[in-house]
């Protein structure tokens, strides 16, 4: 691992996120009733597969990170949870090798067992997390991957 990819990773990744936190804590904008706070992680934070090992500490720190976040807003009531999704069909994501190739991407696709994910799917558990359904969440990662992680 080059010095200057791990940099890249974590200022991307992890350093951001903190710093957005900061901000938004810092802003003093949370009724009494709270608020919530979302990360996007990945379910490459909970598994492991060869070729992602940088980009999985990042999402993995982001994950350990959250549920302290988590015990240490609780009193002022502001929930952190992450979203961890599979592959989701994105313009970035159709760009990537394992995409291009039509036999990587078919056994890639075959991994998740509902297919690939459509950016919908992780923006109803963002709704989910964010609204007051979710009002005794907090500290969880929620992993939409459509069946990545089953088996």
């Amino acid at each position: 691992m080059e010095e200057k990819k791990l940099e890249l990773f974590f200022r991307t990744n992890v350093f951001s996120a903190i710093q957005l936190t900061r901000e938004v804590c810092k802003m003093k904008n949370f009724s009494k009733e709270g608020g919530s706070i979302v990360f996007f992680s990945s379910v490459m934070g909970c598994v492991g597969e060869s070729g992602k090992s940088l980009y999985s500490m990042t999402k993995g720190a982001l994950i350990s990170g959250m549920r302290s976040l988590a015990v240490e807003y609780a009193k002022k009531k502001i929930r952190f949870n992450c979203v961890s999704p599979g592959v989701i069909v994105t313009p970035i994501n159709m760009n990537q090798p394992y995409m291009q190739d039509p036999i990587t991407r078919k056994a890639e696709e075959g991994k998740h067992l509902l297919g690939f994910g459509k950016t919908e799917d992780v923006a109803n558990a963002c709704i989910y997390l964010l609204s007051d359904a979710s009002r005794w969440v907090t500290g969880q990662n929620l992993i939409v991957n459509g069946g990545y992680t089953v088996r």
